[in-house]
């Protein structure tokens, strides 16, 4: 999983600065520059506990092949909304959650999911390389053309999901470490599981998701559509 290229430094530490600078409010809208969010919310909440440059972590949007039998034992625990499973003999992977949205450029065709899905992986941390968090954000293809179209994510949603997968490797990796909360989180609350609320009626469409294709979605037809 290690990237050759993952130092452009300059360029990744422009991202953080533009992410920093989103004003509170956009949190709550959809924007292009989403992206810029998942950079600034690792270095928030993971990132400041590190002053080596060689502990930090660096976030690399990127379609990694997922270990054999993945899909299969995601089933096991198919209605929590953030799944983590460890593969020998180095291999965290987490699936997450999310309400996104859709826009089709071609045929102007929009759309909203609950069933949004993220996939991250890593390795376990060790002395002398680069700790790398690869994202997958799952595609849908628009149910009118057919084209695969990239998701759009509400802001408040980036926030809760990177949140979430930095306390997840905080737990996995550095547990005795006792690294304390940024000042701005309240740790009596679990955002992990608290996703934006969805007014969508219409149902899931399987064919359509990236996810169920590849058998990674989140298999809660009970409660989101």
């Amino acid at each position: 999983m290690a990237s050759s290229n993952i130092l452009a430094e300059k360029d990744y530490q422009t991202k953080v600065l533009q992410a920093r600078s989103l004003d509170n409010f956009d949190k709550n809208i959809i924007c292009p520059n989403f992206t810029y969010v998942f950079y600034t919310e690792l270095e928030i909440n993971l990132n400041w506990n590190f002053h080596d440059p060689m502990e930090q972590w660096y976030l690399l949007f990127a379609e990694i092949s997922l270990p054999i039998c993945c899909a299969k034992k995601i089933n096991e625990n198919n209605h929590t909304p953030v799944q983590v499973f460890v593969y020998p003999p180095n291999r965290l992977i987490i699936y997450h959650n999310a309400k996104i949205k859709y826009r089709c450029l071609n045929c102007i065709n929009e759309w909203t999911s609950a069933r949004g899905r993220a996939i991250f992986q890593t390795e376990i941390p060790c002395t002398n390389k680069y700790n790398c968090l690869f994202v997958n954000l799952c595609t849908q293809e628009c149910r009118l053309c057919r084209r695969n179209i990239q998701p759009s994510w509400y802001l408040c949603e980036t926030t809760r999901v990177m949140k979430s997968v930095c306390r997840i490797i905080i737990e996995q990796f550095y547990s005795n470490r006792n690294f304390p909360l940024p000042i701005h989180q309240n740790s009596s609350s679990d955002e992990r599981f608290i996703q934006r609320a969805s007014q969508t009626n219409g149902r899931h469409h399987e064919n359509l998701c990236q996810a169920c294709r590849e058998g990674y979605c989140y298999d809660s037809h009970r409660k989101y559509h």
